[in-house]
């Protein structure tokens, strides 16, 4: 495939910029780039926002003119909400409307304070909702560095591309980023706030799975019967030399896989 689009994977980390570009290949994923850039000290969202423009205009430099770029957004400044169909069939402006309205009363938020998105599900929708002053943040720091992402995923929900390259025993995908645990099932994701093994037992509690059906992103370090995974397998030809620290560029990679 000539002159394939690069497809590119961005994770906001809380100390730094975490990108992988990949192009798609006939039979798999060739590793263009990958960038673990370090972001200066900030102390509000302002700052954040310089920290993260000065970090990335070189970086943005780097990239062919027309890229696609998938851009992580903090799954813990997400909220997912399962609703039931209405009980009038709707078109989909009207549908939209009704969710947004429905969401936003649950989240006790006006609805025009909500950005949101939604699948279908067997009991009605899946909304993913988010506040929408923080999206038009992040899409402002894009403009600014003159990209508009192809999409804004929660971070999390990247590691499901994952399901297909680890064993077919594996319930749960873990990665860590700061403190966190980040998580994804084949059909939910979410946030574990205790780090350490601590966390991840008791996200197996909370997610009713045992330990030998959780894969862990990158190097275990922590003691148990978790499964490990390297990330980078799922990237048919890499181009060496790769990071030391593989677990840490797994929702990069994730993000960049969905972006096909």
């Amino acid at each position: 495939m000539i002159g394939a689009q690069w497809q590119i994977g961005l994770h906001i980390q809380s100390d730094s910029v975490i990108s992988v570009a990949l192009t798609p290949k006939r039979g798999g994923w060739r590793q263009q780039r990958w960038w673990a850039l370090p972001l200066a000290p900030y102390h509000d969202d302002e700052q954040r926002r310089q920290a993260l423009i000065d970090a990335l205009t070189p970086w943005r430099a780097q990239l062919p003119r027309y890229a696609s770029i998938r851009l992580g957004f903090p799954a813990q400044r997400t909220l997912q909400r399962e609703l039931p169909r209405p009980v009038t069939a709707l078109c989909e402006p009207e549908c939209e409307a009704w969710l947004g309205a429905v969401a936003a009363r649950q989240l006790s938020l006006p609805p025009d304070a909500l950005a949101f998105d939604y699948t279908e599900s067997q009991e009605g929708y899946a909304v993913t909702a988010a506040r929408a002053v923080e999206v038009a943040e992040l899409t402002a720091c894009a403009r600014a560095l003159r990209f508009t992402p192809a999409a804004l995923t929660p971070d999390a929900s990247a590691l499901a591309c994952f399901f297909p390259y680890v064993d077919n025993t594996c319930k749960v995908i873990v990665a860590q980023a700061g403190a966190q645990w980040l998580w994804a099932t084949r059909d939910r994701w979410g946030v574990g706030a205790t780090p350490g093994a601590e966390g991840l037992l008791s996200l197996g509690v909370q997610l009713n799975v045992p330990a030998q059906e959780i894969t862990l992103c990158g190097a275990i370090r922590e003691e148990g019967d978790w499964q490990g995974f390297d990330p980078w397998q799922a990237i048919t030809w890499p181009c060496p030399p790769l990071p030391d620290e593989r677990g840490r560029f797994a929702i990069a990679i994730g993000l960049a896989l969905g972006a096909a």
